[in-house]
């Protein structure tokens, strides 16, 4: 299989490796939360959704794994969670779907998020609505892929609004 065919098999894992960052997802506890870890996670917070999904994609493209990780927490968890093999794994995962060769990555791209609309204090983006160097996430992730169904498989971010901030707080595989 191509190494992109096995990072589009590998996306299946990525909700439970979100749960090991500290998303609303159940994960098990490794131990109290350091108080300079709860300060960087409300530091780290968006204003908009946007910004949010500008940032959190950014930060995986870039190989930031711990920020992208922290970007994802709610004020208070635990982010010792984001050294964790999973967290890494995951997001190397998300790092080899979308970075593909000949397209340019942050920071000399910027990733794009078409406008979005939130409706109360959650919402949604599809990886159509999300772009970097003119392709969209869908597209980055279907490169090099190939069998039966490929094309209708999408990924959604999920998005919520805590304290005033916007967070990704999950994906949507489907």
């Amino acid at each position: 299989m191509p190494s992109s065919g096995r990072c589009l098999a590998a996306l299946p894992v990525l909700a439970l490796g979100l749960a090991a960052c500290g998303t609303d997802a159940p994960a098990a506890s490794s131990g109290p939360a350091p108080s300079s870890a709860a300060a960087s996670t409300s530091s780290a917070a968006a204003a908009g959704p946007e910004d949010a999904v500008s940032t959190w994609v950014t930060a995986v493209l870039r190989e930031e794994y711990q920020k992208a990780c922290e970007l994802t927490a709610s004020p208070g968890d635990d982010l010792s969670k984001c050294s964790s093999p999973t967290a890494t794994r995951t997001f190397r995962s998300l790092h080899e779907a979308w970075a593909k060769p000949g397209v340019t990555l942050p920071p000399q791209a910027p990733v794009k998020v078409s406008t979005t609309t939130a409706g109360g204090d959650a919402m949604s983006v599809p990886d159509t609505a999300i772009t970097v160097d003119g392709h969209s996430l869908h597209d980055l992730m279907l490169i090099g892929s190939s069998g039966e169904g490929v094309g209708n498989f999408h990924l959604t971010l999920k998005l919520k609004q805590q304290d005033g901030s916007w967070r990704v707080s999950g994906l949507d595989l489907k």
